[in-house]
């Protein structure tokens, strides 16, 4: 059984007016539905990372039986996933096991892949300054400089002070501007979305047939 575009578009309208509505209005029953609402909304958060879970199961086990290049990685995901899932929900997230795996895995992890990215960062920009213009002259010196200023050696070399202005004065003003942009699109597709406009997210196939 198929659902109507109509019908997802109105329950999804109602449902945003309903949680909107409840920031302004203090109404027993608008509370209690938007109360209820949100705890749907955790709910299904959880069934949607439980599925996620399986189908990453999936996904590795067929790799590890199939013998895929870097089935290793495969068998150790696996096996630090079930460990975390099954000791988090057992044992609790305070437990030894689990800050272990968190503190000295995860972080270390992703110290380890923030320093990678930083070296494609400063690969990249060598790459740019070579073309030798002055946007990429402009870009290779601001990259340089905001790294070593945030180094140890950086603050030996004095270009801390700098660094800290490019941060605050030359940065702030774009970034505000990228936010502001970033809300005025958000709002604007938060709005078509509650008046119906927007039906991108049901799917093509659907709002196709319904027209149909």
């Amino acid at each position: 059984m198929r659902i109507s575009s109509s019908f997802l578009v109105c329950l999804v309208s109602l449902s945003g007016m309903l949680l909107i509505l409840d920031a302004f209005v203090r109404d027993p029953l608008v509370q209690l539905t938007a109360k209820t609402l949100t705890t749907w909304v955790v709910i299904m958060t959880a069934v949607t990372v439980g599925v996620g879970l399986v189908s990453a199961s999936n996904t590795h086990v067929s790799r590890v039986r199939r013998r895929s290049s870097g089935w290793y990685n495969s068998v150790v995901l696996l096996i630090t996933m079930f460990i975390v899932f099954l000791v988090g929900i057992t044992l609790g997230t305070n437990y030894v096991v689990y800050r272990f795996i968190f503190d000295n895995v995860l972080v270390t992890s992703s110290a380890v892949v923030y320093g990678l990215l930083g070296f494609f960062v400063l690969s990249a920009t060598y790459r740019a300054f070579s073309v030798r213009n002055r946007e990429a002259i402009a870009m290779f010196l601001t990259t340089i400089i905001t790294t070593l200023g945030t180094l140890i050696i950086g603050q030996y070399l004095g270009i801390g002070p700098l660094s800290s202005w490019f941060f605050d004065v030359l940065s702030l003003g774009p970034n505000r501007g990228l936010l502001l942009t970033v809300f005025v699109g958000g709002f604007a597709f938060m709005l078509r979305l509650l008046i119906g406009r927007e039906r991108r997210w049901i799917g093509t196939e659907i709002v196709a047939e319904d027209q149909t």
